[in-house]
């Protein structure tokens, strides 16, 4: 961070090499997401200038959110677990989005 390399490299590693192991556990139990897959997703991200770092953590909040309406469009009455399991899911994954939120788009 300070040689103002670390998004450099994370083009070539992903920006999991540059968070701490906590960050996966946490947002992955927050959201009740399988770590290995947030870990992966990490990995896959390759930078962390907000105009890539939001669309891609809003792109998978969006997904679920979708499916979460399309589950209360069909039911009646109280959201079940597995509609509220998808909510929050979608707001861990805006979180993410918006995580550290110090920029304009976070």
């Amino acid at each position: 961070m300070l040689t103002g390399t670390t998004n450099a490299m994370a083009h070539m590693t992903g920006v999991r090499y540059f968070l701490p192991q906590l960050t996966t556990l946490r947002f992955a139990n927050m959201g009740g997401i399988d770590p290995d897959v947030f870990g992966r997703q990490l990995k896959e991200l390759k930078s962390f200038d907000e105009t890539t770092w939001c669309p891609y953590w809003n792109a998978f909040a969006q997904t679920f959110e979708d499916q979460a309406r399309r589950r209360l469009a069909q039911g009646v009455g109280k959201p079940d677990q597995d509609t509220q399991d998808l909510m929050i899911k979608a707001v861990t994954y805006y979180s993410v989005s918006a995580w550290p939120g110090t920029t304009p788009m976070r």
